[in-house]
C-alpha cells in the first residue's frame, strides 16, 4: 500500500472511530440490523430457538383493504450462518397470534394463543422434519397471553388469562415422554398476562406483566424446577412495562423495549446479573422502540425483531436486530495491531489489559460520548470513580486503534 492511501485509509478510520463516540452512534458498538423478517410487519408474533436457528410463529397484521386483523399461520426460520430468512410449514392449527412455546431437544412445542380467543391445544414441531402434529391439550385448560420457558427436557406453562376465570397463577410441567401434564407450584406473585422469562442455566426467571385492570409489576421470581419453588429477587427497576422481550447472553438476563400503561413504546436495555441479583441499564435500543417483539437466543448470539410501534394500531414491524456487547474493532495496519484484551468485564474498580501497551492513548467515555479521565498504568486502569453504566475503551496507538465496550457495576 503506498503513503498517501496509507495515510487516506488511516485518516478515514479514525474518523469512525470518533464518529461513533458521537451522540446516537455509540450505540452501534451494541447493535447490528440483520435482515428484515421474511414475512409481513406483524405484532404479537411468538419466536423460538436452536443453537442454529431461530422461528417465528404466528403474529397479526392489519390488512391494507379491509382494515382488519389478519392472522397468517405462517412459519419462518432465521439462519444467522448465512442472515436470511426461510418459510417453514404453515403451522396447521387454528389462527391466532401469540401463544407460547419452548423447545425440547429436537421438538418444539407450541399452543395457546395470544388473541382474539383463549385457546387449549398444543403442537408439536419436528425440527428435523419440518413437520407438525398436535399433543395433549394443555392441562390448565384454555388460555391466552400466558408464559413458557423449558428447564431440563421438561416444558413450563402457566399465568394468563382464562376465559370465566380471569387471570390466573397455575404453572403446568409438560413431560414429552409421556405427552401429559402436572401441575407444579403456583407463581407466587399477583397473576399476571404479558409478563416476561427467560432461562439462565436451568433457572427461570418471570417477572413483570399486567394485573387487569391496568396495574403493571415490577416483581421479578426465581423458578428451580427440581425442588418446585419459587424465590423473589430484586424487583425491574426500569420503567413499567408489558410487551418487552427478553433473551440470555453470557449467563445474563436481558429485558428489551416494551409498552408503559400510556402505550408509549420505550429503547431501554436492562441486564439482570443472576449471581448478583442485580439489575443495570447498559444501553439504549437504536431501532424502533416497540412492544410484543420476538427475542431469541441463537446458540451464543442474542437477536430482537418485529413488534409493534406502540403508537397506533398499523405501526407493525419487521426489522431485525443482533445485539453484540463485546463487538471489538480492531486496527488496519498489517505490521503492527493492538492485541490486548480487559478483564474482568463488569468490573467495579480496575481493568486489566492481558498485556502491556506502550505509547498508546487510553480514553474511556460513556455511551453519550463524553470522555472521562481515569488514572492508567501500561497494565492497570482504574475506572473505579465512574458511575455504575456501560462505557467505551479506545486504545490508540501512531499505527493502530482498538475499541472494547465494557460496564462498570
Amino acid at each position: 500500500m503506498d503513503k498517501i492511501s496509507y495515510e487516506m485509509l488511516k485518516t478515514s478510520l479514525l474518523f469512525f472511530f470518533l464518529f461513533s463516540l458521537i451522540p446516537g452512534h455509540t450505540q452501534n458498538l451494541l447493535w447490528l440490523q440483520k435482515s428484515d423478517f421474511g414475512g409481513r410487519a406483524m405484532g404479537g408474533a411468538n419466536s423460538f430457538s436452536t443453537d442454529r436457528f431461530a422461528y417465528v410463529l404466528p403474529g397479526t397484521f392489519i390488512d391494507d383493504t379491509t382494515h382488519q386483523y389478519v392472522y397468517p399461520n405462517e412459519l419462518w426460520q432465521y439462519n444467522p450462518a448465512s442472515n436470511q430468512w426461510m418459510r417453514k410449514t404453515d403451522f396447521p392449527g387454528m389462527q391466532r397470534s401469540g401463544g407460547v412455546s419452548f423447545v425440547i431437544g429436537a421438538k418444539a412445542y407450541y399452543g395457546l394463543s395470544g388473541g382474539p380467543i383463549t385457546m387449549p391445544d398444543f403442537w408439536e414441531y419436528d425440527l428435523s422434519t419440518d413437520a407438525w402434529r398436535q399433543i395433549d391439550s394443555f392441562g390448565g385448560g384454555d388460555r391466552r397471553l400466558a408464559v413458557a420457558f423449558c428447564i431440563n427436557g421438561k416444558g413450563y406453562v402457566g399465568l394468563g388469562l382464562k376465559d370465566n376465570a380471569g387471570i390466573l397463577k397455575d404453572i403446568w410441567e409438560y413431560d414429552p415422554a409421556q405427552n401429559n401434564w402436572t401441575r407444579k407450584a403456583d407463581y407466587p406473585g399477583v397473576g399476571i398476562i404479558l409478563n416476561t422469562a427467560f432461562v439462565i442455566r436451568d433457572t427461570a426467571y418471570v417477572g413483570m406483566g399486567q394485573y387487569l385492570p391496568a396495574s403493571l409489576q415490577r416483581d421479578f421470581w426465581r423458578y428451580e424446577a427440581a425442588t418446585d419453588t419459587w424465590t423473589r429477587r430484586a424487583d425491574f427497576p426500569g420503567l413499567n412495562s408489558i410487551g418487552s422481550s427478553s433473551f440470555v447472553k453470557n449467563g445474563k438476563g436481558y429485558v428489551v423495549c416494551g409498552t408503559d400503561t400510556n402505550t408509549l413504546a420505550h429503547h431501554d436495555v436492562w441486564q439482570y446479573d443472576p449471581v448478583s441479583d442485580s439489575w443495570l441499564q447498559i444501553d439504549s435500543f437504536i431501532g424502533p422502540a416497540r412492544s410484543g417483539g420476538a427475542g431469541v437466543t441463537i446458540g451464543s448470539r442474542a437477536f430482537i425483531g418485529m413488534g409493534n410501534s406502540g403508537i397506533g394500531a398499523y405501526r407493525f414491524l419487521k426489522d431485525f436486530w443482533e445485539f453484540d456487547p463485546d463487538i471489538i474493532q480492531t486496527s488496519i495496519s498489517e505490521e503492527e495491531q493492538l492485541q490486548p484484551s480487559i478483564s474482568p468485564n463488569p468490573t467495579n474498580g480496575i481493568l486489566l489489559l492481558n498485556e502491556p501497551v506502550t505509547n498508546t492513548t487510553i480514553t474511556v467515555a460513556d455511551l453519550t460520548g463524553r470522555n472521562y479521565d481515569v488514572p492508567h498504568t501500561n497494565r492497570e486502569i482504574d475506572v473505579s470513580g465512574l458511575a455504575a453504566g456501560v462505557y467505551v475503551l479506545r486504545l490508540q496507538d501512531r499505527e493502530s486503534s482498538l475499541t472494547r465496550r465494557f460496564v462498570k457495576e
